[in-house]
């Protein structure tokens, strides 16, 4: 009895999702996105940066930022899965793509590995049709929706510490490129510095053998 008082709600909260239409969303790089700190915001460094598609629509991945960027499946850290990569995709460009497969589809820039996106693929939509009924959650899935969520936790934790320690990887190869180009420059002045006692080396030695 109880999961028939419960039908007509549950019909209000799942209806609007099961007639949503996926067949095709865009996905741009948030401004500024070229340097780190996009992924500590609200919105994530892709916006979206959760989307979802139906099986057959079209993924448009639209460059609106002023630098270059990928969108390549897969993850900084295992690196990338295959499915689809854009390549390098310069400001005002964009590239589309159209899943074949039921699934997630993590994402990230490889020009910039802070910055991680997901794509969920579903199937196709029903079109109108009225939703089944075992499309609603009941009481006997509850421990799996329990569980899916802890993993979930769990792997947003692990992301997280992977994201802090590209983080601080990239801060160290900042602070040892700076440390190259001081000593590059540094090696510069020397140069100038030798050449300009060699000259006045030649100059001396020109000046003898023409007195002579």
């Amino acid at each position: 009895m109880k999961l028939l008082y419960l039908t007509p709600l549950l019909l209000l909260v799942f209806a609007p999702q099961a007639f949503a239409d996926y067949s095709e969303v865009t996905i741009v790089p948030a401004a500024g996105s070229g340097a780190p700190e996009c992924e500590e915001t609200a919105d994530g460094c892709y916006i979206p940066s959760t989307v979802t598609v139906d099986v057959g629509g079209v993924v448009i991945m639209s460059n609106t930022d002023t630098a270059a960027h990928t969108f390549t499946s897969g993850t900084a850290a295992d690196g990338p899965s295959g499915k689809f990569d854009t390549g390098l995709v310069m400001a005002g460009n964009s590239f589309e793509w159209s899943p074949d497969t039921v699934g997630e589809y993590p994402y990230f820039c490889m020009v910039h590995p802070w910055m991680e996106g997901l794509i969920v693929v579903k199937g196709e939509s029903n079109g109108g049709d009225q939703p089944d009924e075992q499309d609603y959650p009941t009481d006997d899935n509850t421990n799996n929706d329990n569980s899916e969520i802890e993993k979930l936790r769990n792997e947003i934790s692990q992301l997280k510490s992977e994201n802090t320690n590209l983080k601080a990887d990239n801060r160290k190869l900042s602070n040892q490129n700076n440390q190259f180009q001081n000593t590059i420059q540094d090696l510069q002045q020397q140069v100038t510095d030798l050449n300009a006692i060699l000259m006045e080396q030649v100059k001396v030695i020109y000046e003898w053998i023409t007195s002579r």
